[in-house]
């Protein structure tokens, strides 16, 4: 009991709250590790430790205490990755963690204080529908349900309960689509059912959300990227129309607190870019925040004070 109130803190004693935004591409799809914190309370943005490999295609999850950037592709060698690094909020200390069982690119995530549920994700072998649940205190991974459709580049979003799994690349035959398609994840019994499917498929979504409902914005559909904004409300299982975003974009790395998401960086189709976006949950209006150092697109982002814990 005293863990789960203790990893349920909105803050951490002695640290500044914080979103983390590590690796991704550059212009040219130069991979980067670098990482960069942005602080809530003053808009300030200050390096952050880097990852173990620079790679773009990650996902993450994590708690109040810290969390992991796992999987990806190296651009380098056009490689997929299996790496997991580790971000402790406390010291800033970047370490390594379990690494996924076969080397994915563009997997999803969500979760609970304890555990992280990574689930789906590709490579040269094909697309994959199975999950993993990682257990953050001690870093060992086991198996969850699988998803109905397989897949990856798709988004994710979730509270304490329940996540939400839409978009992205499938199989069709011998081609690759672009799908619709919605999974809700009851973690309670590790049950998978179908949901609302996105107004337009499309992958490289941006997601963020509190502990009543997800945002899932942006993306690209192969032809081009979209400023539209779904919002899925967890105790209902229903999708609506948001607030749009005031520019198209993919890509886009999506952390946040209770009281805002906070969108960074993204690909513009002609411009990498370094720009934040603050969406309020209460008025699901759009401010610009302080821009990265670093233009980036596809990064893993981290909260130290993540809004679905509340």
């Amino acid at each position: 009991m005293f863990e789960m109130l203790l990893l349920s803190k909105k803050k951490i004693a002695g640290v500044v709250p914080f979103a983390w935004f590590a690796g991704g591409y550059m212009a040219d799809s130069v991979d980067i590790s670098t990482s960069e914190k942005y602080l809530y309370d003053s808009n300030t943005v200050i390096p952050g430790n880097s990852l173990s490999l620079a790679r773009f295609c990650m996902t993450s999850c994590g708690n109040a205490v810290g969390g992991i950037a796992t999987g990806g592709f190296t651009m380098s060698d056009q490689q997929h990755q299996a790496v997991t690094d580790k971000l402790n909020y406390a010291t800033g200390v970047v370490s390594m963690g379990t690494e996924l069982s076969e080397p994915l690119e563009g997997p999803a995530a969500a979760g609970t204080v304890q555990v992280g549920l990574i689930a789906a994700g590709g490579n040269n072998a094909g697309f994959r529908l199975y999950s993993k649940w990682y257990t953050y205190s001690n870093d060992v991974m086991t198996s969850g349900a699988n998803l109905i459709t397989p897949r990856y580049l798709l988004g994710a979003v979730g509270n304490s309960t329940v996540a939400y799994f839409a978009g992205g690349h499938m199989k069709s035959a011998k081609t690759t689509i672009l799908t619709s398609a919605a999974e809700r994840y009851v973690y309670a019994g590790n049950v998978v059912t179908s949901s609302a499917s996105l107004s337009i498929a499309r992958s490289f979504i941006g997601a963020c959300g509190n502990t009543e409902y997800g945002i899932l914005a942006g993306g690209f559909n192969n032809i081009a990227d979209h400023s539209v904004t779904e919002k899925y409300t967890y105790a209902t299982n229903t999708l609506t129309q948001a607030t749009s975003l005031p520019f198209s974009i993919s890509c886009l790395a999506g952390a946040g607190n209770t009281e805002f998401a906070l969108f960074a960086g993204g690909d513009s189709s002609t411009v990498v870019s370094n720009q934040t976006l603050k969406r309020a949950y209460a008025t699901e209006t759009y401010v610009a925040g302080s821009s990265l150092s670093t233009p980036r697109a596809n990064a893993a982002p981290l909260s130290s004070t993540p809004g679905w814990i509340g």
